[in-house]
């Protein structure tokens, strides 16, 4: 947005590192967004009572991702349920863990899920207005795809 707004390119290279961050180039290789992508390593186990009620995710929810280990350490009633899948990348400041038991770094968030996707529907705006296929409206004015 800040490019979009300004037209200054100085922050896109750190734009697409933090995109690709959430998306899983981060030290414990997975996605920060529930259930995304389908076959790869995402939060399939947030600390969330939807998915104790419901025996479902909350797909396309951003979660809280990595905290520093020292306040990880210090945080009362946390008790991990599974065993530590990513116990071999626990060795850097921060920790992470897929499970329901973490509140600090597994629990979605609303704020964060609204930002992401409003980025994300920007990008996809982007998109379509270099495809050439920019957007359509139904008879209701709402946006939909072109075939």
């Amino acid at each position: 947005m800040y490019y979009q707004t300004s037209g200054d390119d100085t922050y896109l290279e750190m734009e697409a590192a933090l995109r690709d961050w959430l998306f899983g180039c981060n030290p414990w290789g997975t996605s920060m967004i529930c259930g995304y992508p389908e076959q790869g390593d995402s939060p399939t186990r947030p600390h969330s009572a939807y998915v104790d009620l419901l025996q479902d995710i909350p797909y396309g929810g951003l979660v809280d991702g990595p905290i520093y280990k020292h306040i990880y350490e210090s945080l009362r009633g946390i008790r991990l349920v599974y065993d530590d899948a990513y116990a071999p990348f626990q060795s850097g400041a921060a920790v992470y863990h897929d499970d329901p038991g973490d509140y600090s770094s597994n629990e979605p968030t609303m704020d964060g899920t609204a930002s992401l996707s409003f980025y994300l529907a920007t990008m996809e705006q982007e998109g379509r207005e270099q495809s050439g296929t920019g957007t359509v409206l139904d008879s209701q004015g709402a946006s939909i795809k072109k075939k």
